[in-house]
């Protein structure tokens, strides 16, 4: 299984002002907030992950690790209901994001007027591998139902110009590799 998306929570031991805003949910405060969190206490349902390992540093933040199989619907469906627990239960309000480049701003999707229509759109796109369940949760941001208005903030944090020397790397070794002489010669 590939890692094809590093979702990353990040949370400081304050909510700083003005980087994601109160969050707009009427649903009362997390039991447990992240400037508390324990994370050997911290407790995933079953059907939407486990936790393989934790290290506690010193620094005093919150950094969760998804990984993910490429285009499974039902991992891409996992990595969103994470995303949603750890709000909800937490209070993550920052999501670091592989594959982007600067801040995602799903505000397009979220002033669609028939939102039915879009959570059904938007499922086939899962289905069919074509959505990520990270692109997913900003778009609905915490919300299975429906739209919350933009509590979370989702920061892409590639370096494209490294991301683009190492895909270089990448082409050039796989060009020269056994396997991609033997896949060349069976498709010719």
């Amino acid at each position: 299984m590939a890692v094809f998306l590093l979702t990353a929570f990040l949370a400081t031991q304050q909510p700083r002002a003005g980087i994601a805003g109160p969050a707009v949910s009427s649903s009362p405060a997390p039991e447990t907030s992240f400037a508390s969190l324990d994370l050997k206490e911290v407790r995933l349902p079953e059907k939407i992950g486990k936790i393989e390992e934790f290290f506690e540093g010193k620094s005093g933040r919150t950094v969760v690790l998804v990984q993910d199989a490429h285009a499974i619907p039902a991992a891409q469906q996992n990595i969103r209901r994470l995303i949603e627990y750890f709000q909800k239960q937490y209070g993550f309000r920052q999501i670091a994001v592989e594959g982007a480049a600067s801040r995602l701003d799903p505000q397009i999707f979220r002033s669609f007027p028939d939102k039915e229509k879009l959570a059904r759109l938007m499922e086939e796109y899962m289905d069919r591998g074509e959505l990520t369940g990270t692109n997913a949760a900003a778009i609905f941001d915490g919300s299975s139902s429906g739209l919350t208005g933009g509590s979370m903030v989702f920061q892409g944090i590639e370096d494209w110009k490294l991301y683009e020397e190492g895909l270089g790397l990448y082409l050039a070794a796989m060009a020269g590799s056994d396997w991609s002489r033997r896949t060349m010669s069976a498709t010719s």
